[in-house]
């Protein structure tokens, strides 16, 4: 397969980069064909893209305009893993390690009480040497660097 250089740079020239190419632009449908053998592989790549960057399925259906269950049975055909995504962080004050969660009551895991407000959760966990914070937007799986521990179904996880 050929790869369309000269089409990629003359949509590079007049857009500045790729990313900012519209979607229904002609040449760059016509180097989509080039590339993928069929509409498929193209949605299949799009959504691939979107899983491993962190995004959910809902996120990735309403991006794409597709249905929830055509995005879930594409990441299951592709054997994608859905990537969580964060609200709050706790960081330990002495060392700096950070644990993310989708949700503070996860944090019952280190203070061993039940967290029920934030404000129990903080209180609990400032004993255990923890701050607490909460994050104005989520936190993309892909943002977590590596060594940093995080919460997935009720475990605690480090990122490689």
């Amino acid at each position: 397969m050929a790869i369309p250089y000269n089409l990629i740079h003359n949509l590079e020239n007049e857009y500045g980069t790729l990313s900012l190419v519209p979607d229904n632009n002609l040449t760059l449908k016509s180097i989509q064909k080039s590339l993928y053998n069929n509409e498929e592989e193209i949605i299949d790549a799009k959504i691939t893209t979107l899983i491993n960057d962190g995004y959910s399925i809902n996120e990735v259906a309403t991006e794409l305009n597709f249905s929830q269950n055509k995005i879930r049975s594409a990441v299951n055909r592709l054997g994608l893993e859905v990537k969580p995504y964060f609200k709050y962080v706790a960081i330990n004050r002495k060392t700096g390690q950070k644990i993310y969660s989708k949700n503070f009551s996860k944090y019952r895991v280190i203070t061993h009480q039940p967290l029920q407000f934030i404000s129990s959760a903080r209180l609990y966990l400032n004993k255990k040497g923890y701050y607490l914070r909460k994050f104005r937007k989520i936190v993309r799986f892909k943002n977590l660097k590596s060594g940093d521990k995080y919460f997935c179904k009720n475990k605690i996880y480090t990122k490689e």
